[in-house]
C-alpha cells in the first residue's frame, strides 16, 4: 500500500493529534447514546379533599406542577413577580420593553412575526416531557435546524493556519474523517495495531476506513464531493471543479477540530423543535388550557416564606406599589431560582439556606439583530444552523422559520461562558448590539448595510433571575442537591437547578413533576 504523506509532522505529534481528535469524536458518540428519557406523564387520582398549594414562580416547573396538581383536585395559586408567565421561557417581540438590573431599558423594534428567545430556544427530540405537553396543550412546533454543514467555522487567531476564513462545516467534517481514516490506515499498514487486529479484522477495518473516509485505492485521502466544490456542477458549460482538502498539518494545527463536539453534541442532534411563533407558546399554552385551574397572581414579589405545623404563609408585595398581601396554604412549591431565593427571609433550616447560597449561576447573554434582507440565505445558501467562531462572541444562529422571506432576525451572540458573558454584559445594551453587529459583519460583509435594529439580554442582569442556570460542579451537586431535593417542612423545591439537565426546560419540568408527586402523596395521606 502506498503510504499517505504526512509532511512536517513528527510521529509523536501525529499520534497525539490523531488521538485527541478521535477521542473527542468517540466521546461525542458516547454522549449521543441513550439520550431518550424514560418520561412518563403523572397519573394521579383525583382527591376528594382539596389541599391548598401556594406555588412560587410561573416558569415551566411551576406551571406543570399547577397543571397536574389542579387536575388531581388541589387548589393552587401561583405567585409570580413578573407581569407574564414563563420565567426564563421568554420571547421578545416588537414593542416589548425590558428594564434590566441597573436601570438600562430597551424597547424591541422587531417587525411583526420576528422575535428573539433570550432563554431556551430549542426542544431536543429526546426531551419527551416537553414534547408530551406541547402535544397535550396543542402547541404547534416546527423543526429547528442546528446542524447545517453549509454554515461556517471561523478562527480569528492569526497565528494559526486557516485563520480569518469562512470555512463551510462540510469541509471540516469531511477532512476530519478523511484525514483520521488516512492516518489510521497508515498505522494499520505499518503493523502498529497487529496486536489487536487479526488478518480478517484488519481487512475489514481497512475496507471500512476506505469507505467512511472516502480513501482511494492507496488508502490516501484526496478529498471528496461531500466537502463541496470550488466550482459547482452546472449546465453544459460549467463542469465541476473539486475543492482541495486541507493538509493534515493545517487541519489539526488550526484547532478547528475543537468545534466538532459542538457540531456533533448529542444534546443537539436532530431532530430539534421550536414552538411556532416563539418559545413562550409553551408557558402560555399551559395557562390557556381548559385543564389549567390555578389562580395566577402576577406582578407579586415574594417577601417572606413562613410556615408552622398547620401550613404555610407567603407574604408578597405588589411589584409596582409595594403593597403587601398574604397567601396561605397547606403546602408551598418554591421554584424561585436559588440565586434569588437565598436572599428572601424564610423559615428554612440552616443547611438549606447554605445550600441555596452555594449554587452559582451562569451569566449567559444573547443578542438578536434584525436585518432588512436575509443575505445569509440569498447570497450564501445558509438556511438555519449555527456558524461557530472563536473569541468572546462564539456563534451566529440562523432562523429556522420564515425561509425566503424579506427580513430576518439572527441570534447573533449566545455565550454560556460566564467570564465572557460578564465582560460583554458590562456594556450598555446599545454597545452590546453594536459589538455583536461588528462580529456578524466579519462573517457576513452584508450585515452593516442590511442592519435595522437589535435587542440584547444579559441574564445576570435580568430581575428575578440574576443568572441563566444553575452552574453545578460535580462536588457541589453531590453535596448540595440532596439537601434541596428534600422538603423543608411544608415547602418543596423545584427548578432546572434541581435536575441533571440544568439550563433546559426539560430539567425544570422533570424537577417540577418530582416535587408534584411528593406533594400529591402528602395530600393523599393527609400529612
Amino acid at each position: 500500500m502506498k503510504q499517505p504523506t504526512v509532511a512536517g509532522m513528527t510521529r509523536r505529534r501525529l499520534v497525539a493529534a490523531f488521538g485527541a481528535a478521535l477521542g473527542s469524536g468517540l466521546a461525542t458518540q458516547a454522549l449521543s447514546a441513550g439520550l431518550v428519557s424514560d418520561f412518563q406523564p403523572p397519573d394521579f387520582d383525583r382527591l376528594d379533599r382539596a389541599p391548598r398549594v401556594v406555588i412560587l414562580g410561573a416558569g415551566i416547573a411551576g406551571l406543570v406542577s399547577a397543571f397536574e396538581l389542579g387536575r388531581a383536585g388541589f387548589d393552587c395559586v401561583i405567585i409570580e413577580a413578573r407581569e407574564r408567565v414563563g420565567g426564563r421561557s421568554w420571547t421578545v417581540r416588537g414593542g416589548d420593553r425590558f428594564t434590566e438590573i441597573g436601570g438600562a431599558s430597551q424597547t424591541c423594534g422587531f417587525d411583526p412575526g420576528h422575535y428573539l428567545n433570550p432563554g431556551p430556544w430549542r426542544i431536543p427530540y429526546h426531551h419527551r416531557g416537553m414534547l408530551h405537553y406541547a402535544r397535550r396543550l396543542g402547541v404547534a412546533v416546527q423543526p429547528l435546524i442546528q446542524n447545517n454543514f453549509a454554515a461556517y467555522v471561523r478562527h480569528g487567531d492569526t497565528s494559526r493556519p486557516l485563520a480569518g476564513r469562512n470555512l463551510p462545516q462540510r469541509m471540516l467534517v469531511a477532512d476530519y474523517f478523511g484525514r483520521t481514516a488516512e492516518m489510521l490506515a497508515s498505522c494499520i499498514d505499518r503493523g502498529m495495531l497487529d496486536d489487536v487486529l487479526d488478518p480478517p479484522l484488519k481487512a475489514a477495518v481497512l475496507a471500512g476506513l476506505r469507505a467512511s473516509g472516502c480513501l482511494d485505492g492507496d488508502y490516501a485521502y484526496r478529498g471528496n464531493v461531500y466537502r463541496g466544490w470550488d466550482v459547482p456542477p452546472g449546465g453544459a458549460g460549467q463542469p465541476p471543479v473539486p475543492s482541495v482538502p486541507f493538509s493534515l498539518r493545517d487541519l489539526f494545527a488550526s484547532n478547528l477540530v475543537s468545534w466538532l463536539p459542538e457540531i456533533f453534541d448529542g444534546q443537539h442532534q436532530p431532530t430539534l423543535f421550536e414552538p411556532v411563533g416563539g418559545m413562550d407558546r409553551m408557558p402560555t399554552g399551559f395557562v390557556a388550557s381548559p385543564e389549567f385551574k390555578a389562580r395566577l397572581r402576577l406582578g407579586r414579589e415574594v417577601a417572606e416564606i413562613r410556615q408552622d405545623d398547620n401550613g404555610v404563609r407567603i407574604v408578597h408585595r405588589d411589584a409596582a406599589t409595594g403593597g403587601t398581601e398574604v397567601e396561605t396554604g397547606d403546602y408551598c412549591l418554591c421554584t424561585i431560582p436559588a440565586s434569588v431565593l437565598y436572599r428572601i427571609p424564610a423559615d428554612f433550616p440552616a443547611d438549606i439556606r447554605t445550600a441555596l447560597a452555594g449554587i452559582p449561576y451562569g451569566a449567559a447573554s444573547k443578542v438578536g439583530l434584525q436585518f432588512a434582507r436575509r443575505f445569509w440565505e440569498e447570497d450564501e445558501a445558509i438556511y438555519g444552523g449555527i456558524t461557530y467562531m472563536d473569541g468572546s462572541l462564539r456563534g451566529i444562529a440562523y432562523p429556522s422559520h420564515g425561509f425566503l422571506g424579506a427580513k430576518g432576525v439572527l441570534q447573533a451572540e449566545y455565550d454560556l461562558d460566564t467570564r465572557a458573558a460578564l465582560e460583554y454584559s458590562a456594556l450598555s445594551p446599545a454597545d452590546r448590539v453594536q459589538r455583536a453587529l461588528n462580529v456578524a459583519n466579519r462573517i457576513h460583509l452584508q450585515a452593516l448595510d442590511s442592519f435595522e435594529n437589535g435587542f440584547s439580554v444579559a441574564w445576570h442582569r435580568v430581575p428575578y433571575t440574576h443568572g441563566c442556570y444553575g452552574l453545578w460542579s460535580a462536588d457541589s451537586r453531590a453535596r448540595l442537591m440532596p439537601v434541596l431535593t428534600r422538603p423543608a417542612g411544608r415547602v418543596h423545591f423545584a427548578g432546572e437547578h434541581l435536575s441533571y439537565l440544568p439550563a433546559w426546560q426539560e430539567g425544570a419540568l422533570l424537577s417540577g413533576l418530582e416535587a408534584t408527586a411528593a406533594i400529591y402523596q402528602r395530600g393523599r395521606l393527609g400529612q
